[in-house]
């Protein structure tokens, strides 16, 4: 603690302080809580007659020990309330997403809330392509259709360096840091980044990016845990609705098979029945068109022979309706027919 009773002419003296005040005396006493500088507690006087004793001092000092304790516990009690509301939120965005099953719905939720939650400009989500090696941004907000052609590779920027180390990370001089590029300085104005990796379990699934544009507002310590938060059921998320989207295909392919087996035994059955009325077909016709030919030998009126040749032209005709039939039933392959010997 500090008393000074020649506030005015002391070393002590604030000009600000002198100039719109007419303080005289002043004590403090440091609020320390658990010996951590927690403030500083000031009593002033403009009465110079009279000066703080030993005994004022003393009290303040008694006073600043309660005051340190409650201040702290105040702090304390807005930092748990603060928590609770950021987890309570993060709680209720993951319900959101995680009950979306379309998987575009889901990554454009993803950086649309937590754009909200942390407060910023800007943000993507990028996915990561294992066979190519890259990271892919599937949704944006805040950026340019010039997105769709970017390609991360790990170690490159801040969503690179995301990518290989697989922790989060603030940036919040960006434009003067080493993991600016041309390509980003010259398309997008923002000044801070924060990004974090979608993990899910030991599982690298892509990384979600915030960005500022105001110098005056950087991410903090706070808003990183706050993403690393939501990045845990962001990531469960998307693969779930990867999951879904995998399950969905196999059950149409599955679908698309069984139809074409329905279809092809159904040929088949139609195959074989068209077969055997073709065979007795053939028996009635080869019996019609046989008894035709006799009867034409054995009579000669004109009229009863163009009756029986109208009769043969039709037996002759249905036997190529059946030799059709005999086609379609018969198996054949996809290769084309030639000649042989």
């Amino acid at each position: 603690g500090l008393i000074v009773n020649d506030y005015r002419t002391s070393s002590h003296g604030y000009p600000a302080v002198l100039a719109r005040t007419a303080i005289a005396t002043a004590l403090a006493e440091p609020l320390l809580y658990r010996d951590r500088l927690v403030g500083v507690l000031v009593v002033n006087r403009t009465t110079p007659e009279c000066p703080f004793a030993e005994a004022d001092r003393e009290s303040v000092a008694l006073l600043a020990t309660q005051a340190a304790i409650a201040i702290e516990h105040a702090r304390l009690f807005q930092a748990e309330q603060v928590r609770r509301t950021e987890v309570e939120a993060v709680q209720a965005i993951s319900e959101e997403i995680t009950r979306e099953l379309d998987l575009p719905t889901v990554l454009r939720l993803i950086h649309t809330r937590a754009m909200e939650l942390i407060g910023g400009d800007s943000g993507a989500v990028y996915l990561w392509d294992d066979a190519a090696q890259v990271a892919i941004p599937q949704s944006w907000q805040g950026f340019e259709g010039w997105m769709a052609d970017v390609r991360i590779r790990p170690g490159e920027g801040v969503t690179g360096t995301v990518l290989a180390r697989r922790e989060g990370m603030v940036v919040n001089e960006f434009r003067t840091s080493s993991y600016a590029t041309p390509f980003w300085l010259e398309r997008s104005p923002h000044v801070a980044v924060l990004g974090e990796p979608l993990l899910y379990g030991d599982h690298l699934v892509g990384v979600i990016t915030v960005t500022r544009n105001d110098r005056a507002r950087p991410f903090l310590a706070d808003h990183q845990r706050l993403l690393r938060l939501f990045a845990a059921p962001a990531a469960i998320a998307i693969e779930n609705a990867r999951l879904v989207a995998q399950l969905t295909r196999t059950a149409e392919e599955l679908q698309r098979a069984r139809d074409e087996w329905v279809r092809a035994e159904t040929l088949r059955a139609l195959g074989q029945m068209a077969a055997g009325v073709a065979h007795d077909l053939n028996n009635m016709l080869a019996a019609v068109l046989g008894q035709t030919e006799l009867l034409r030998l054995r009579v000669s009126d004109p009229v009863v022979r163009e009756s029986l040749q109208v009769l043969e032209t039709a037996a002759t005709d249905g036997a190529h309706v059946v030799r059709r039939l005999q086609d379609f039933a018969r198996q054949r392959t996809t290769a084309p027919l030639v000649p042989v010997d």
